[in-house]
């Protein structure tokens, strides 16, 4: 009998999984602390506060009333039943779960009632540009400084079909639009966030990115590449660049120029500078950052926070992902449920994201209505504390007056949102159709 042939494969590790770009940035110590929101700590407070300033007052009031133990203990009981908190803590729940539910009627998803708070508070808006701002809809494609073989566009479309990118799906978009269908399986895919992709695509390599990251490659291109583009290598040679000219979403111009005025706007992108004439009309000169790596994007938004700023950040794929998670409230965009979604505390329809000045007037809305609730239950409060103390509230009708005040706040809140609900109208119908079925589960 002859001997059964072992395979047997030789491996060399070049670089341990602790050295990976996202490993890196997901081992920040902002992916393992807990978000605290503004609704958590002010109910914190309330919950450490309102127990003890209670039960003072219900010590000293009895104490006026001795030796008569009698009256002493029957105004004891009357304010400690009287007190209420459940007046202010259902406030909040109610007011806030009628703007969640009115937001995820209009495709704006929300983690949890505590992003309603910090939404109502941002005072400073940082955007992604690619994917975020603008999508690859109507993106302008033009391939020079070289030529494509019809057997070399199959190769780059085999590559970037697989990438989540905008600009990757544009290039992929421009293939087919241009003839190159044809399926070529491709292996050994990887994608690094924020500088390119490199695949083997037959007994072929592809490697599509930005001028410095073919550099960092080992690949030459030529030094006028640096202005821009996405460059394109097949075997490690250079083989040109696309252009293109990325368009802001429909409607975006108008929602910031109606942002310009409540919050300052920052666009934080990991693209060239090529086209920061086309922004220039919208942000400030010194609030467009470009050439930016996912950490540089976390570290920005940390920057911001740490000089007393209320962040609200915008992104759609894995570089955003330490600085959706670093902001105060990170806002995902979604062009669909098949898309990688980083972890946010809200998802959004690329479609749907022009509606975000709305949104946030919604949120502001929503806190100015609990402050009404706070100030109704806060005047019954003292008025049914004041009556107590003063021996004019029995116990029984403390019971009774308790349920009644609670109702009527949460009547309040959850009516005056519902109110509010009339004039924010149904999302487009355009939005995509599988984000409202999605939308749950992924931020869960």
């Amino acid at each position: 009998m002859s001997a059964e042939k072992k395979n047997e494969t030789e491996m060399t590790v070049t670089k341990s999984v602790s050295h990976s770009y996202l490993t890196q940035l997901w081992n920040n110590s902002v992916f393992s602390k807990k978000k605290t929101s503004r609704y958590t700590q002010i109910s914190n407070a309330f919950a450490h506060y309102f127990t003890a300033i209670v039960l003072g007052v219900a010590v000293v009031a009895s104490l006026l009333y001795l030796p008569d133990t009698g009256r002493a203990l029957e105004v004891f009981t009357a304010v400690l039943i009287v007190a209420c908190p459940c007046a202010l803590t259902l406030a909040a729940p109610f007011t806030f779960g009628a703007a969640l539910t009115i937001l995820a009627k209009a495709n704006f998803y929300l983690r949890s009632i505590e992003v309603v708070a910090d939404l109502a508070a941002t005072d400073t808006v940082v955007f992604d540009k690619t994917g975020t701002l603008t999508g690859t809809n109507g993106t302008l494609v033009e391939f020079g400084d070289g030529e494509l073989s019809s057997s070399d566009c199959l190769l780059v479309l085999a590559a970037t079909k697989h990438s989540v990118h905008p600009l990757s799906n544009a290039i992929a978009q421009w293939m087919y639009e241009n003839g190159h269908s044809e399926q070529i399986a491709c292996a050994d895919f990887e994608e690094t966030p924020g500088k390119g992709l490199h695949a083997r695509v037959g007994m072929h390599t592809v490697t599509v990115g930005s001028h410095h990251w073919l550099r960092e490659q080992g690949i030459e291109t030529p030094m006028h590449s640096e202005e821009g583009g996405v460059q394109v290598a097949i075997d490690g040679t250079y083989r040109g660049s696309f252009r293109m000219r990325l368009r802001l979403r429909e409607g975006m111009d108008q929602t910031l120029t109606l942002m310009a005025g409540s919050a300052d706007l920052y666009i934080l992108s990991g693209d060239t500078d090529s086209q920061r004439r086309d922004f220039e009309p919208f942000f400030e000169h010194d609030h467009l950052v470009f050439r930016q790596s996912p950490q540089d994007k976390l570290d920005f938004v940390s920057s911001l926070q740490e000089h007393g700023r209320v962040v609200t950040m915008i992104g759609d794929g894995m570089n955003d992902a330490g600085a959706l998670r670093q902001s105060n409230v990170g806002i995902a965009v979604s062009e669909s449920s098949t898309a990688f979604t980083p972890a946010s505390d809200v998802i959004v329809s690329a479609d749907t994201l022009y509606r975000l000045p709305e949104f946030i007037k919604l949120s502001r809305y929503a806190v100015n209505v609990l402050k009404i609730a706070f100030a109704v239950s806060i005047s019954y409060n003292l008025f049914g504390l004041t009556l107590a103390c003063a021996d004019k509230l029995s116990p029984m009708f403390a019971a009774v007056f308790m349920p009644l005040s609670s109702w009527s706040v949460v009547g309040i809140a959850y009516g005056l949102m519902r109110i509010r609900e009339r004039s924010i109208s149904k999302a487009p119908q355009r939005v995509a159709r599988s984000i409202s079925t999605d939308a749950e589960s992924v931020l869960r």
